[in-house]
């Protein structure tokens, strides 16, 4: 984030990495990271991973096997994978406290009430390809001084 991350803003995360693989062949290497404690916070907001994060590479093949982050009216999870060709398969899905957006973008002041998120993303990082929806329930999210608009269904203009 530019200018670093906003006052107020936690993270925590504890697990452990393991990897081989020679390092004249790095591309051809192997590893894995499993967070057993993953929590943000932002003010008086906490969210905490409900199961281990597991996300192995193998060969320039990323995945992720299993995240969900859960807190007050809060349970996301976000598995999916970076194929070695570049191609996506994420998908997201749960439901957010809006404090957390709040957080994260400065823009986004007063935030109330939690986004219902199915989505999967596929495509590749520089022609990503969006499939399913996103609802807000309960959403009340004014923009300060934001670089973009909103349109009324909440989505980007």
């Amino acid at each position: 984030m530019p200018g670093g991350p906003p006052a107020g803003l936690r993270a925590q995360a504890h697990g452990r990495a393991t990897a081989k693989g020679n390092l004249e062949a790095v591309l051809e290497s192997q590893a894995r990271l499993e967070l057993d404690r993953v929590r943000l916070g932002y003010a008086d907001f906490k969210v905490g991973n409900k199961q281990p994060m597991v996300s192995p590479v193998a060969r320039q093949r990323m995945a992720v096997e299993s995240f969900t982050l859960e807190g007050t009216n809060t349970e996301f999870s976000r598995p999916g994978v970076r194929e070695r060709s570049g191609a996506l398969d994420f998908a997201a899905a749960g439901s957010l406290d809006l404090r957390l957006l709040g957080g994260l973008l400065p823009a986004i002041v007063r935030t109330h009430g939690r986004l219902t998120v199915d989505a999967a993303i596929s495509g590749t990082f520089r022609l990503p390809a969006h499939r399913r929806g996103r609802q807000a329930r309960r959403r009340r999210v004014p923009v300060s001084r934001a670089p973009h608009r909103v349109r009324r269904d909440g989505g980007p203009s």
